[in-house]
């Protein structure tokens, strides 16, 4: 049949895969009654900025500051049409910025805007 690619191999090759692709994934093992219990955490690699703090941003994110400082009313599709990627990547990079602390939420989804924090800079 073929559905087992290697037997018994899945969790040293799951542990070695955490290690090598990224390094902020812990993977644990634990036995409970009898069984084992297997946890993939990720710590956060990214802590918001500080007051005064330079912070570093990728092209694409600082094409979608400029977007968003232009019309802070956009969502993610129109930012995504205007700068010809998918509303998906946009959301992604705007959770990042969200991360890095440069920019944030204000009002609803529908009704809101987003705003670049005055305390950050980036390059």
């Amino acid at each position: 049949m073929g559905d087992i690619e290697k037997y018994g191999s899945g969790i040293v090759r799951t542990r070695q895969l955490t290690r090598n692709y990224q390094p902020n994934i812990d993977f644990n093992l634990e036995e409970v009654s009898g069984f084992f219990r297997a946890k993939l955490s990720i710590s956060p690699s990214i802590s918001p900025a500080k007051e005064g703090e330079e912070v570093l941003t990728t092209e694409l994110e600082k094409k979608i500051l400029e977007s968003m400082r232009q019309n802070p009313h956009l969502t993610f599709a129109s930012i995504g049409q205007q700068l010809q990627i998918s509303h998906h990547t946009v959301k992604e990079y705007v959770k990042r910025l969200k991360d890095k602390g440069i920019i944030k939420r204000i009002g609803s989804n529908r009704q809101g805007h987003w705003q670049i924090l005055d305390r950050t800079r980036y390059n």
